[in-house]
């Protein structure tokens, strides 16, 4: 857990450095209970501490959330190939 929240901002929302976006959210996946009590009392100690000088702003998702996410985007890009391909196709076709 240090490590990861060391490598980045974890008190900033959607940001990192210059980028923003919610791409850019910092978020830990958690596989079980045991992962998700992990990072939720990490994240509970360091905020009492105050520990990075400001509150974590860090998500503690269960990892299927991810991965639906994964598959939709997978889908979508295959779609939007073979969608480029239809379109080559018609415009070769037409020789335009």
């Amino acid at each position: 857990m240090d490590v990861f929240m060391r490598t980045h901002d974890p008190t900033t929302k959607d940001r990192q450095g210059n980028d923003e976006g919610t791409q850019y959210r910092s978020i830990i996946f958690y596989n079980n209970d045991a992962q998700k009590i992990v990072a939720e009392e990490y994240i509970k100690e360091k905020n009492a501490d105050n520990y990075f000088g400001r509150p974590i702003v860090t998500e503690v998702l269960p990892a299927t959330t991810f991965l639906l996410l994964k598959i939709i985007i997978r889908i979508i890009m295959q779609i939007i190939g073979m969608l480029h391909i239809v379109l080559m196709w018609l415009l070769k076709s037409r020789k335009i």
